[in-house]
């Protein structure tokens, strides 16, 4: 009888031992992954600044627009997408994006613009863009 007890007190107690370290570990292992994350914790950008950012960037546009001589009906930013629609007088719509430099989408477009009417002149019958997409590292040019 006496052994059957101590058998059961044996596999009770290895049992609890068994509970205690695999909650400790799992509570270690929480404290450590908890403390990582609050070293690498992501800050988030005040709304204020990133319509700042918004801002400037717009300012830009519309001055290189102006310096470039490329007349503007209309412009619409997107915060959500990053972009700026703009809508030409007597042309395409172009998307230009906040997250590359204004300057070279610019340049690309005085570019496109230029050769489009270039080219355009030659034929009797020319094409006009509907839409110029400066979004991406080709601009897009639908007709």
């Amino acid at each position: 009888m006496k052994r059957l007890y101590r058998k059961k007190t044996r596999k009770v107690s290895y049992f609890i031992f068994l509970t205690l370290v695999l909650l400790i570990t799992l509570l270690t292992s929480f404290l450590i992954l908890s403390t990582i994350a609050k070293i690498l914790k992501y800050k988030e950008i005040p709304t204020n600044f990133s319509s700042i950012i918004i801002q400037s960037s717009y300012d830009d546009l519309v001055r290189l627009l102006k310096e470039k001589n490329i007349e503007v009906k209309s412009l619409k930013i997107s915060s959500v997408s990053a972009n700026i629609v703009a809508k030409l007088k007597d042309g395409p719509t172009v998307y230009f994006t906040l997250d590359k430099d204004i300057a070279p989408q610019v340049s690309s477009l005085q570019l496109i613009i230029t050769k489009l009417t270039i080219d355009g002149g030659q034929k009797t019958e020319s094409k006009k863009p509907t839409l110029i997409d400066l979004r991406f590292v080709n601009p897009v040019v639908k007709f």
